[in-house]
């Protein structure tokens, strides 16, 4: 995840990474790679 966002290890990572916890256990997103992959920069971009 911080590759394809290019970031350090932070806060931001944190943040991203329970959005997709939840996104995954509410059944809203698969648990697939492709699909989480798609989903951290629109993530991402709804943080910023």
């Amino acid at each position: 995840m911080m590759e394809i966002l290019k970031i350090k290890p932070g806060p931001k990572v944190g943040q991203v990474l329970q959005i997709l916890f939840e996104k995954v256990v509410n059944k809203e997103l698969p648990n697939e790679e492709e699909a989480l992959k798609e989903e951290v920069t629109k993530i991402e971009e709804s943080l910023s």
